[in-house]
């Protein structure tokens, strides 16, 4: 599994074609508000959501979690990641959003393997049983 990239497991663990994987992860990925937008906008401006889609690629070729802070910051950078529209009202993807994605996916390294067992945060701390 180590060679499985993200793309390949997100579309294996919720059985959607890989075709699919770019429209699903960035619907997904966008901030709830901006959804209904998604197709008006596009409508007038065919590049709007460049940055967004690149981002969305680049993040389905990870094979590590800890390869997304370098995209994310990428994609803060981005040249089509500007104005009003994009960071004041966040008609965009959410990095938190695809981050959290690929948290329930990705190893967290390249020695550790996801898992369904638990969430994708560390549990909190507990007092010791009772001997």
């Amino acid at each position: 599994m180590r060679n499985t990239t993200f793309a390949e497991m997100y579309c294996a663990r919720h059985g959607i074609p890989p075709e699919a994987y770019l429209r699903t992860i960035f619907r997904r990925a966008l901030y709830p508000h901006a959804r209904p937008f998604t197709a008006l906008i596009q409508l007038f401006d065919g590049d709007y959501f460049a940055a967004d889609l690149d981002l969305v690629q680049a993040a389905g070729r990870l094979r590590v979690l800890s390869d997304f802070t370098m995209d994310a910051e990428e994609f803060r950078h981005h040249p089509a990641n500007r104005g009003l529209l994009r960071s004041g009202l966040r008609l965009r993807v959410s990095v938190r959003r695809l981050r959290a994605l690929a948290r329930a996916t990705l190893p967290p390294s390249g020695n550790a393997e996801p898992s369904d067992s638990g969430p994708p945060f560390p549990p909190p701390n507990l007092p010791a049983p009772p001997e």
